[in-house]
Order: structure tokens, then sequence, then C-alpha cells
């Protein structure tokens, strides 16, 4: 390929190059984000589900259902561990498919349980592959998008989580009491996307870590640039960028990694780290495993179907703020995206403690048990503007390629053990008096934590490299 134009006219070139929106590049961001919409099906549906599962196996006190909900969180920690060595051996599109067969096994397993213990392992099957696809996916897209639209292409895998959450709600209230059909549908969506994947590349930068450039050449032309302009001029800076990173990086062993990762990369990995922790500690997976539940603490309706019926708003705002991510999210930057809205998110989660305060003790009739709701709605809008979609996108941008797939492991997996924390006792929690208006102050505290965290260490990375992004963290740019 002929690469000595003069700099005039490859300027001119680039200009005019189609470098967003091709078709092939949808396609792709699509096909993968369905590993974020069985992520998202698979967190939502046991709310519902578990209204009806105990008449049937049995199970009625809140140790057993937080063990129900939370061994998906166990097997996704497992399989975020797994998935970041299976990865980097073996590329991020074949850990996506194994991660797609996890969800049919575990479906199936759910769908067909005689008893609760097999439901627990099909719930923990299902939790290695959402643990793979947590970690993976985003991987996959950053690796695969331009620069310019980076943000966005990551934030489509969490629009396709919350609309998975939404979905999976709305699967409740059309199936009633059949939750077998309700924990089994995963399995098709998982099928979809295997038969996708198969003809989908690899990873661009994946392709040149391994030596195969021309392969990786070929695939960024592919994604980059429409098929009348597929022209080596176009993307001769991103390449020499991926080059010119892989030559100074090296190539490590997983075990090197990880050692490397805590000795030369510390600030990305207390930014990347810190942020997933958080994520989680700010409380979103209460409203979601348990909306049901804290429906029916608030005084409304407790029967199963309308308990579902006034949790659906909780997975719509959910979905609306991440829908507004999505298309503000490059446009903004991740650090002020962060910082504007963990204020809010931090306020209304006050107000939900507040108006527990008046449901528990002091008998408060519907206006507070409407301000609950409001306060709970609102919580979810802004979290799910930032907290919920910029820690999946700075995971994905902050750490060196021949790091990336420990680093992203080791952040996923810090996800998911706080999520485990945080499933794990809200329902017991929420059994007793004081638990149900502490809970939502202990994570406005963790949200007041977010918010320093990302002052005092998160710089922006929109509109910049992954190659870019990587010097900043290195040298330690100041904060912007």
């Amino acid at each position: 390929m002929n690469t000595s134009d003069g700099n005039g006219d490859n300027e001119l070139l680039r200009e005019n190059a189609p470098l967003k929106n091709t078709f092939f590049l949808v396609i792709l961001t699509i096909t993968a984000a369905i590993g974020g919409f069985l992520f998202g099906y698979d967190t939502g549906i046991i709310g519902g589900a578990n209204l009806y599962i105990y008449d049937d196996l049995g199970y009625d006190t809140p140790i057993v259902l937080e063990t129900v909900v939370s061994l998906t969180v166990v097997g996704a920690v497992f399989g975020a561990v797994a998935a970041g060595p299976f990865s980097d051996k073996k590329g991020r599109k074949p850990t996506i498919i194994v991660a797609d067969g996890a969800f049919i096994v575990g479906a199936v397993l759910m769908a067909c349980a005689p008893s609760v213990w097999v439901l627990m392992v099909g719930r923990f099957i299902v939790g290695l592959g959402v643990g793979s696809a947590a970690m993976v996916i985003p991987v996959y897209l950053a690796e695969s998008a331009p620069r310019e639209l980076r943000g966005t292409i990551v934030s489509v895998n969490v629009l396709f989580i919350t609309s998975g959450q939404l979905i999976a709600y709305c699967i409740c209230l059309a199936l009633g009491d059949h939750w077998r059909w309700m924990l089994g549908l995963a399995a098709f969506p998982a099928a979809i996307q295997v038969g996708g994947m198969l003809f989908l590349p690899e990873s661009p930068r994946f392709l040149y870590k391994i030596g195969k450039t021309e392969e990786g050449l070929n695939t960024l032309l592919k994604i980059r640039l429409n098929w009348r302009h597929r022209k080596y001029e176009f993307i001769e800076d991103e390449v020499r960028g991926i080059v010119e990173s892989l030559k100074e990086e090296g190539n490590y062993s997983y075990k090197d990694q990880y050692r490397l990762l805590f000795k030369n990369c510390k600030r990305s990995a207390m930014v990347g780290i810190g942020l997933q922790c958080l994520q989680q500690l700010c409380g979103i997976n209460t409203a979601m495993y348990y909306g049901p539940q804290i429906m029916q603490v608030a005084g409304f309706d407790s029967s199963g179907r309308a308990a579902i019926v006034a949790s659906l708003p909780i997975a719509f705002a959910n979905m609306v703020g991440t829908f507004i991510s999505v298309g503000y999210i490059d446009k903004l930057g991740r650090r002020s995206t962060l910082l504007y809205t963990i204020p809010p998110m931090v306020f209304f989660l006050l107000c939900l403690g507040t108006s527990f305060v008046f449901i528990t003790f002091m008998d408060a009739g519907e206006v507070v048990q409407y301000l609950a709701v409001f306060s709970l709605l609102v919580y979810i809008l802004s979290f799910s503007v930032g907290m919920g979609t910029c820690p999946w996108i700075v995971n994905s941008e902050i750490f060196p390629l021949n790091l990336r797939s420990a680093a992203t492991s080791a952040s996923t997996t810090a996800n998911w053990v706080s999520n485990f924390i945080v499933s794990m006792t809200f329902a017991s929690a929420i059994s007793f008096s004081a638990g149900r208006v502490g809970v939502w102050v202990v994570l406005a505290g963790f949200g007041v934590l977010s918010w320093f965290w990302v002052y005092r260490l998160l710089p922006e990375t929109k509109g910049k490299s992954l190659e870019e992004i990587l010097t900043m963290f290195q040298t330690r740019k100041e904060v912007d």
C-alpha cells in the first residue's frame, strides 16, 4: 500500500473519510451488545420470578432469597476472573461465544429445575456467562470503535443491559406465574448471538497483538470505512499508533500482566477498579434485583402482578438514563458527566431514606409512598446517565493493550464482588425497620465518595485514542 502522498493530500483524504456509522460497525455493535442484553435480562428477571418460585420450590426466607439472587453474582466473579486469561489467549470473539454457551446451559437448567438446588446451579452457570460478557464485550467494542464514537459504542452495550432489564420486567408481567418460561427464554438471544459472532471479525487491536497484522488492517478498514473508501490513508495514524504502542509495551504472561498492572499502571488501576466497586456500592442493583420487594416494603400492593407493575418504572428509568448517556457521553465527556450526575443521585438517595423514616415509623400515607417511588426513580435516572455507563467506558479505555485483559478482568471482578456484597445483604437489611432507612443513607455515603474519587483521579478521556489515553495516565498528567 502506498502511503507516500503529500501531507496535504492525506489530510484531505482523512477529512472526507466516512469514519462514522458504517453499516458493518452498526452490525458489529448490535451483535456484541446482545451479551449486554443477556446480562440485563438475567439480572432483571429474577426479581419478578422470585415472587412465584417459592410456591413451587418452597423457599420464602430472606437468606434463601438472597442466595438465589447472589449465586449469579458469585458465578459472575468466577466468569470475570476466567475470561481475562481466556480472552488474552484465545481472543475476544471466542470468549463471547463461550459466555453464550453458559447463558444457554444455565437458562435450560433453571427452566427445568425440579428443586431449589438445581435452580441455584443454573443461576451460578448463568453468572459465569454474565461475568465473562461483562468483562470482554466492552473491551471488544472499545478496541473496534473509532475514537470519535468509542464512548457511544461502549455505552450501547450498557443500553442493551438496561433494555434487557426492562424487557425482563415486561415478560414477568406477561407470563404471570410461569416462572420457568421467564428464566428459560434467555437461551434464545444467546443462540442468536452465537450465530452472529461467527460472521464477525476478531478485535483489530487483538489481531495486531498476536501478529496477524494483515487481518487486523483489513478488519480496521472494514469497520472504519464505507466499502467505497477502503484506503489505507484513512486509518494510517491509527495503525501507526497501534504498532508503536505494541513495540513499546511488549508482550507478557498473564501473571506478569497482573504484576505490572499494579506496579506500572497504579493510577489506571485505582481509577478503573475504584469506579467499578463504587458503581455497585452506590446500590443500583438493590433496585434491579429487589424492585418488587422494595415496592412491597413501601406499602404498595404485595401481590405478585401488582408488585411487578409498580416496578416497571424502575427498569424504564434505568433505560431512559442510559439512552441519554448514549447520546451525550462523547459530547460531554466521562469526567463531566460523572461530576454532574452524582450529586442528584446522592440527594435522592437521602430523600428515599427520609421517606422510609415516615413509612416505617409513622405509618405515612400515600403521598410519602409516592415520594419514595419518585426519589427512587430520579436516583436511578441520575445513576444510569453517569455511574451506570461511565465506569464501563473508562475501564475499556485506560489500560495498555498488553495488560488490558488482566486489568479489565480485575476491575470487572471487583464490580461483581461489590455487587455480591450489596445483593447478599439487602433483603436482610430491609426486613427490619432500621435497615429500611439506614441502607439508603449508606448508599448515599458511597455516592459522595464516588464524586471525590472522580474529582481527584479521573482525567477526561473523550476524543482521545486509546494510545493517547495510555500516555496521559503514564505521564501522570493533571486532571483537567
